[in-house]
């Protein structure tokens, strides 16, 4: 995997662990992190779902992994299965990412 942008590397089919920035924190910083980007998940999506928007969660590779749709602007994959070195802590950036146009695991666009 592409260490920044969550998309397969090219090269010798080898991949990297994913990059997470939680990963460098530890104790009541990660803490910190992961209670800002649930407030930044939950505050998009309540205003998606303010304007009209549907928003939905359906399962993807199992684990730590989910497709994130949206009517206005299609689908997304965030997270990785646990095989492939999935946790909670990276579907919850890559979540963040894909609602308000970070990196995430789109092969698209972002929701």
């Amino acid at each position: 995997m592409d260490e920044h942008e969550g998309k397969p590397a090219e090269g010798d089919g080898t991949q990297a662990a994913p990059v997470r920035h939680s990963q460098m924190l530890d104790g009541p910083a990660q803490d910190n992190l992961l209670g800002a980007l649930a407030i930044g998940i939950l505050g998009n999506i309540l205003a998606r779902c303010n304007d009209g928007e549907s928003v939905t969660f359906t399962a993807d590779w199992g684990g730590p992994s989910l497709t994130v749709e949206t009517t206005k602007q299609g689908h997304t994959h965030c997270g990785l299965s646990e095989d492939e070195g999935g946790t909670f802590e990276l579907l919850a950036e890559q979540l963040y990412g894909a609602l308000t146009g970070g990196q995430h695991l789109s092969f698209v666009k972002s929701v």
